[in-house]
């Protein structure tokens, strides 16, 4: 396995911290930090497409991450815009991190990471929230502040960072949003049924090794 910064340096350098996230809150504006420094221990791109947009959903799961504050699991997420989208895109809903604890933020260096193209500058998002389940996790992208946008045809957005106290990961759901809805796997934290810890992690070493091919 490999070891990734998702930053740059002079984004390390930089003062800035992710804070919790407890079911039935928003971060308004949404928290920067510097980018997380871990193993990749799996990824997955996942293509979506309605009729006014289209693009990928990226996943990103990292272990040993020092600035994860509940030593567990920390997931980042990259959603980008095809240059042939007729809409922008302002919303990215993910299912599956009830009772997790969780620290929400965006990478100040934004990308692009191994295996993602390079893109124009990436779009921070305005607000991260969740809902009372606190199951659901979401990122919107608005044009309500200076300096924030919607993701626009060709763009993507910084790096969507959720540090958990999870040690395993699996896959779940991902809803993009702007005039219409689409979904996109994703992975998430993962409470392995008895027996099932090793083939979950074996699982992900797999997907990691065949996005590196």
């Amino acid at each position: 396995m490999k070891s990734f910064v998702f930053a740059s340096a002079l984004a390390l350098s930089s003062a800035a911290f992710a804070a919790p996230l407890l079911p039935g809150t928003s971060l308004f504006t949404a928290p920067v930090e510097a980018a997380p420094i871990g193993t990749v221990v799996a990824s997955l791109a996942s293509p979506f497409a309605t009729g006014l947009y289209s693009g990928t959903l990226y996943s990103f799961v990292l272990s040993g991450d020092v600035s994860n504050p509940h030593g567990g699991l920390t997931f980042v997420y990259y959603m980008a815009n095809d240059v042939t989208s007729i809409n922008s895109l302002n919303r990215l809903t993910l299912n599956g991190f009830a009772g997790w604890l969780t620290d929400a933020s965006t990478d100040p260096a934004g990308g692009p990471i191994p295996a993602i193209p390079v893109l124009p500058p990436p779009v921070r998002p305005v607000a991260t929230d969740r809902d009372l389940t606190s199951n659901v996790v979401g990122f919107s992208f608005l044009s309500i502040l200076p300096g924030f946008t919607r993701i626009a045809p060709g763009q993507i957005s910084r790096g969507l960072v959720i540090q958990t106290d999870a040690p395993f990961f699996t896959t779940n759901i991902g809803n993009v949003i702007d005039g219409a809805v689409t979904t996109a796997p994703i992975l998430v934290p993962a409470i392995p049924a008895p027996g099932a810890a090793g083939l979950v992690i074996l699982g992900g070493l797999a997907i990691a090794r065949r996005r590196r091919r």
